[in-house]
């Protein structure tokens, strides 16, 4: 135990404050695996009202390496600005993200679209043509002589061959069908549509569209609570997805109104930045007051 000192002792620095004692932008929120980034957002991000203050704050945290070794600068200063806005900014709330451009008319000054933080499930789309052909594969392996089985095979086939591709929704009719009709043969129930998804996965046969002069890969967003928005990503991240047909993500995006007429939802997110979440932190309960 130390002895009191006849003296007042001054203050020691703060090495590593405690969470409580922390600032919003000093709490670390996920750990990301930054899968892709556009090379302008560093830029965007320092200069974002929002988010610059939680990446000046972040680059204040001591060193976790050893409090008496002098703190080193990343090796990417660009990768790392990115890595700290997905890591520690707390992620937008799909109210937000719905009235982002309704809100964006009462900023005078900040002309440019802000940029959003938004985390929840990515789900890849998957190209309904490549999605039945690897169906039908899965089928023709376990249909036998199963009548059912052989019509539906056959159907799907003929749209197959067909010189002008069904719509999508019958595409994805003829896919149920073959998975419906695998119900009487002996194997598992999920057996047909778990092993086609598996194909299209390893091919990475991603519905693609060409939005804003640049092919990009339809996925779907999920956020906590349920709330999904259409998300484009940028093509190049195909090969750098995981082999999962959902998984948990962060990104940072533009929010625009959609670019595509077959879409529902009046909104789309472009996404600038996607990170793989490796870990999060958890969110307290409410505490009655």
């Amino acid at each position: 135990m130390l002895e009191r000192s006849a003296t007042p002792a001054k203050s020691a620095p703060v090495t590593a404050p405690s969470l409580a004692a922390r600032d919003e932008g000093m709490v670390r929120k996920a750990a990301v695996d930054l899968l892709y980034f556009a090379p302008k957002l560093p830029e965007r991000l320092r200069s974002s009202r929002a988010l610059a203050p939680i990446i000046t704050a972040a680059s204040r945290l001591p060193n976790p390496i050893s409090p008496d070794e002098p703190r080193r600068p990343p090796p990417d200063p660009e990768r790392d600005v990115v890595l700290r806005a997905l890591s520690f900014a707390k992620s937008s709330r799909g109210t937000e993200v719905r009235e982002a451009l309704t809100n964006s008319l009462e900023d005078a000054y900040a002309l440019e679209p802000s940029v959003f933080v938004v985390a929840g499930e990515l789900r890849p789309s998957f190209d309904e043509l490549e999605l039945l052909r690897a169906t039908v594969l899965v089928g023709s392996s376990i249909a036998g002589t199963d009548k059912r089985m052989l019509a539906a095979l056959a159907v799907a086939e003929e749209a197959l061959g067909a010189r002008l591709t069904p719509p999508s929704e019958t595409l994805l009719n003829l896919t149920r069908a073959i998975e419906s009709a695998s119900v009487s043969l002996p194997v598992a129930p999920d057996f047909v549509a778990g092993h086609a998804t598996r194909v299209v996965l390893e091919g990475r046969k991603y519905k693609r569209r060409t939005l804003l002069g640049s092919p990009r890969l339809r996925t779907e967003l999920v956020m906590p609570g349920g709330e999904t928005f259409v998300l484009y990503l940028p093509d190049a991240v195909a090969d750098a997805l995981p082999l999962l047909s959902s998984f948990p993500t962060v990104i940072a995006c533009d929010v625009r109104p959609k670019e595509d007429h077959a879409e529902a939802d009046d909104l789309a997110l472009f996404a600038l930045a996607v990170g793989r979440m490796l870990a999060a932190r958890a969110v307290p309960a409410p505490t009655a007051g």
